[in-house]
């Protein structure tokens, strides 16, 4: 009785070893705004190396795996379904002065 029980359960581990192989998942970018970047097919749970936009007036915080910026998403640990990451933005702010003929600093 043994034997065909170990045979059973060797047969279910090959299945789900089988089953649970990585698979190839797609990832798009919604860049909000910045330069495009195209989506990606990788090995699941594999090392994504993140990419690079830019956007004029604007600082690029990170990608977040939902529109409103609530969880980050992990590049190292890689993607276990198709997903779109969002690029998230901070405006550029600027400190102006003006300084007159007589050298009397403005204040904007």
């Amino acid at each position: 009785m043994r034997k065909p029980i170990s045979i059973f359960v060797s047969i279910l581990f090959a299945f789900v070893l089988v089953a649970c192989g990585s698979r190839n998942v797609k990832i798009n970018f919604n860049t909000n705004g910045g330069s495009q970047i195209r989506a990606v097919t990788v090995k699941q749970l594999k090392e994504i190396e993140e990419p690079t936009t830019t956007r004029t007036g604007y600082t690029f915080i990170g990608w977040y795996e939902d529109a409103n910026f609530k969880k980050e998403f992990n590049f190292e640990a890689g993607a276990t379904r198709n997903i779109t990451l969002y690029a998230q933005w901070e405006i550029n702010q600027y400190t102006l002065s003006f300084q007159t003929n007589n050298d009397q600093v403005l204040e904007p």
